[in-house]
């Protein structure tokens, strides 16, 4: 499952271009007198400064679309118009700049189309199949790849016309790059290898470099690790000549999945921290992700699992700042199995779902393959047998369609395909006609042959036919008569397992309403020690509990004790729901009353300490590795005579909420990100004061409320609109609370299962 990543194909060409290469366009600028040669320069230094400066790039273009006006026709205000619609894009209008885009399509498509070719047709047809490039460039931003190749292909059918090679060969390696990310490899191969042979008669060496490296990334796809090597190391040998460094830190990544493949870990460790530091350098956020990445990938396999945590959750910081919503979710698989490496499970789930509703989303099938894949070993630990198969069956289909055995053929064949061009373009017409000639004799004596045997053959047929005839009426008979047979003897079957079928149905329900009383009885043993809302309510009388178990019973519990002028409340979630996460229940409840009725703990940090080490122990007299446990938010509250209160708070990765009098933001009280019971952190927990006035309200909630999923596109509800609606009902009388937070999430849910226990609690002073 630990599967490193290499760079996407293509970057390799997004090179920015020197300072100095601009410079020198400038100085030409300066010194140009033609006006269509100056109009060309406007807009070859905005595409120059595009990928680092927007601004720079806007001006230049908006330059050239008032040169044009001024001094040339108005066709070639389409093609200046055509690269301000796309800076809009890459500013963020990523809608306007699409609605322009498709308006000027149409536009040169009109000019294009008229009877007097238009002066300019050239630059025309050239911003046409750019235009086609910038709608796939929006396509791929907004999840759509399949849309993207088909822009691409029309974007090459554009350029083709003109034989503009520059454009093709960018185009190429572009859509080989979308056709990789959706798994296609032999398409994507087809394209790479369109690529080399138009940079080598371009020339183009940097051209040569960046497909080569692109070749190495589709060995390696196909596990042909050692080819892969050759070519990355061949990609960074002609790029270090041409001193490109940002392709340079991309070759020094890729050099070191190759010898991650070939379990060469010390070298790749190194050749990704020199590509990581390279990417810092250039500020290319995209190729720190991945190294960052491949780098946590080394340490999981060393089971340094802290270490590999931290660089994945750099890697997702990056994705999620950038919007790149390929990477996160790739992150998020990663992390579900770090997470899942360690039985954190429901950690693993918590990634798994995050990057599930990406997967999907894009249709990149090699994320959804790793997704299914890690997610059928999940739910597998985790006791859903199911599920697990289900999502295993999933795995091998997408796994299939990627990788299956005439997709191999094909990229060896294409591969063949390429290395011996030139010999077949040796191959002579005198020869070819020889092959016609003698095909034609042939087919020749054939068709006399068969003239003469034609007759003979409709004897043979008309007697054969006759002769099967006859067998099959046999048949039929013989065949009759046993199924009668069959069918009775079938009959006689059936009554038997009907009888069966009725008895066993008799004792499965009986054992069902066993098992199901049993449950009832354990409800009434955990509703037993959960405080009563009549106690609840004259302790905090302005409060409420939104308490919905999952199950008949719940792994979610809320907790009140009294002690001299302290009042201890708390809201927990532990490992699980139904049985097994009641069972866990009682023993996190009971530790916590023990905690403070018999150690008699005030500090909650404290608390929590002595809770986990009780926990811990409880588990550790198991044979097995028992990680369950809670996470939970806890307060000591002191009223004060005005009204308000003293709070002490410690949270295992549940955080306080809290809304004062008349606020319309919500402050957060962290907790610390360890549970109550096993984990590779063992830590104190941390105890936060802070002071309350009259009016100000506080709440507890476990994860189960903004995990939901429902709405429209089957999504979680979320952390942040939970925290929204929070704010939204908090000027309500705390019973009108309660009542809204239900009714939205019972309107999110719709028709959707209940996924877990919910618990949310909420005092106003």
């Amino acid at each position: 499952m630990l599967k490193t990543i290499v760079l996407p194909l293509a970057l390799v060409f997004c090179c920015t271009q020197t300072y100095s290469q601009i410079d020198s366009l400038k100085n030409q600028l300066d010194s140009e007198k033609d006006a269509k040669k100056k109009f060309d320069l406007f807009i070859e230094i905005g595409n120059q400064y595009r990928s680092e400066q927007i601004d720079s790039s806007i001006y230049f273009h908006q330059e050239g679309l008032s040169h044009s006006d001024q001094a040339l026709t108005s066709e070639l205000n389409l093609c200046a118009e055509n690269e301000l619609a796309y800076n809009k894009v890459l500013a963020g209008e990523v809608d306007l700049g699409k609605s322009e885009l498709i308006n000027i399509n149409a536009a040169i498509n009109e000019e294009l189309d008229k009877k007097n070719r238009p002066t300019y047709a050239f630059d025309l047809q050239k911003s046409l199949a750019l235009n086609f490039k910038y709608q796939a460039h929006v396509a791929q931003k907004q999840d759509s790849l399949l849309l993207a190749v088909g822009y691409f292909e029309a974007a090459i059918d554009a350029a083709f016309i003109i034989q503009d090679l520059d454009i093709l060969s960018k185009l190429f390696d572009e859509v080989a790059r979308t056709h990789y990310m959706l798994g296609a490899f032999p398409r994507s191969l087809e394209y790479c290898l369109k690529g080399i042979k138009i940079n080598e008669t371009r020339g183009d060496k940097k051209g040569v470099a960046s497909s080569t490296g692109n070749a190495g990334i589709l060995f390696k796809e196909m596990g042909e690790f050692e080819s892969a090597l050759e070519y990355f190391q061949l990609a960074l040998s002609l790029n270090e000549e041409l001193g490109h460094e940002r392709s340079i830190a991309i070759n020094l990544g890729n050099i070191g999945v190759a010898y991650d493949k070939l379990e060469q870990y010390d070298l790749a460790y190194e050749y990704f921290n020199r590509a990581a530091k390279m990417h810092q350098e250039l500020g290319s956020t995209e190729g720190l992700i991945y190294n960052f990445n491949n780098m946590a990938l080394i340490h999981q396999k060393r089971e340094e699992y802290q270490q590999a945590i931290d660089f994945f959750e750099k890697a997702l910081n990056y994705s999620l700042e950038n919007e790149n919503h390929y990477t996160y979710a790739h992150t998020c698989i990663y992390l579900g199995g770090v997470y899942k490496d360690q039985s954190l499970y429901s950690k693993a789930q918590f990634y798994l779902d995050e990057a599930g509703d990406y997967c999907k989303k894009i249709g990149a099938l090699d994320l959804l393959s790793e997704y299914y894949q890690l997610q059928s070993v999940v739910y597998e630990k985790t006791g859903k047998y199911a599920l697990s198969l289900e999502n295993f069956k999933r795995y091998t289909e997408v796994k299939d369609s990627i990788l299956n055995e005439n997709n191999l053929r094909k990229v060896f064949q294409l591969e063949n395909n390429y290395k011996m061009d030139q010999r077949i373009a040796q191959d002579s017409v005198t020869h070819a006609k020889e092959i016609l000639l003698h095909q034609a004799e042939s087919d020749q004596r054939k068709a006399e042959l068969k003239a003469a045997r034609l007759s003979q053959f409709g004897l043979v047929i008309g007697l054969l036919f006759l002769v099967g005839f006859i067998i099959l009426i046999y048949k039929r008979f013989q065949t009759s008569r046993k199924q009668n047979r069959i069918i009775l003897k079938q009959k006689e079957e059936l009554h038997f397992q009907k009888d069966q079928v009725e008895s066993q149905k008799e004792a499965l329900e009986s054992k069902q309403k066993e098992i199901v009383d049993s449950i009832n009885y354990a409800k009434r043993i955990q509703t037993a020690i959960l405080p009563p809302m009549k106690l609840f309510k004259s302790v905090f009388p302005e409060s409420f509990i939104l308490y919905k178990p999952k199950d008949i019973v719940a792994g979610d519990f809320y907790w009140l004790e009294k002690k001299d002028d302290l009042i201890f409340v708390a809201a927990a979630d532990c490992t699980g729901h139904g049985v097994p996460g009641a069972m866990v229940s009682v023993i996190c409840h009971s530790a916590l009353n023990r905690s403070v009725r018999e150690l008699k703990l005030t500090e909650p940090g404290e608390i929590l300490d002595a809770t986990k080490k009780m926990v811990i122990e409880e588990f550790e007299k198991s044979e097995d590795d028992v990680r369950d446990g809670m996470d939970i938010c806890l307060c000591v509250i002191k009223p004060d005579a005005n009204g308000g209160a003293s709070i002490k708070m410690a949270g295992a990765n549940n955080a306080l909420l809290v809304i004062r009098k008349n606020a319309d933001e919500l402050e957060e009280v962290k907790a610390d990100r360890q549970p109550v019971g096993k984990h590779f952190i063992d830590k104190p927990f941390t105890t936060t004061a802070l002071s309350l006035n009259k009016g100000d309200q506080i709440y507890l909630s476990t994860d189960g409320f903004y995990d939901q999923f429902g709405g429209e596109d089957r999504k979680k509800f979320k952390v942040l609109n939970f925290r929204k609606l929070l704010i939204k009902v908090s000027g309500n009388e705390p019973d009108e609370q309660m009542e809204k937070l239900d009714h939205e999430f019972e309107t999110w849910r719709g028709e959707y299962e209940q996924i877990d226990d919910v618990c949310v609690m909420g005092i106003r002073f």
